[in-house]
């Protein structure tokens, strides 16, 4: 079966409805989510409602768990806290997924943090500290709070040590002298 009655896709539009005002900022085609509710089994006019309506909730979910593990920026697009407590739950797995695959950069004295600023946790937590948006460099005793700050969330963030120029250039003569002439 191809096509739904008018029931079913009576339900489909509420239920859309329902996850697009628990998440005005997202833009999807309904045909997608039509053809993942056609994908798990067909669609008689004869079930219940009540069935009707949990396949079209799983169509949804199955929709956002795969925008979500295509790609985790995903979930900067929804609200704090949306309504749908199956979307709040995917949301927080995939925003702390996301906060734990952010690297922090240690270059000279500094410390980049861009990819934190670009998760979604992560901004909340530079923006508890009173950092602005577009800061993306600390010094060591703002790192330090940064530190301390996710310690109290029993997070340890990824430190990542880039040498500077001068290191690059001074390691590059240490291996030279490390090596026996031929």
């Amino acid at each position: 079966m191809n096509t739904f009655d008018d029931r079913t896709k009576r339900l489909l539009e509420e239920a859309i409805e329902a996850f697009l005002a628990a998440s005005a900022r997202i833009y999807f085609d309904p045909d997608e989510i039509g053809a993942q509710l056609l994908a798990q089994g067909e669609i008689e006019p004869t079930l219940p409602e009540a069935v009707l309506e949990a396949r079209i909730q799983k169509a949804l979910m199955l929709w956002v768990k795969a925008r979500l593990e295509a790609e985790l920026s995903f979930n900067q697009q929804f609200p704090d806290k949306p309504e749908l407590p199956w979307l709040h739950k995917m949301l927080v797995g995939a925003r702390l997924k996301e906060l734990a695959s952010a690297r922090i950069v240690r270059r000279g004295k500094g410390f980049n943090i861009n990819e934190l600023n670009a998760t979604y946790y992560g901004r909340k937590i530079v923006d508890g500290l009173g950092h602005s948006r577009r800061r993306s460099v600390l010094d060591a005793s703002e790192f330090e709070a940064l530190r301390d700050a996710c310690a109290k969330i029993k997070l340890q963030l990824p430190e990542i040590v880039e040498p500077t120029v001068t290191e690059r250039f001074f390691a590059s003569d240490e291996e030279k002298l490390g090596e026996e002439p031929s």
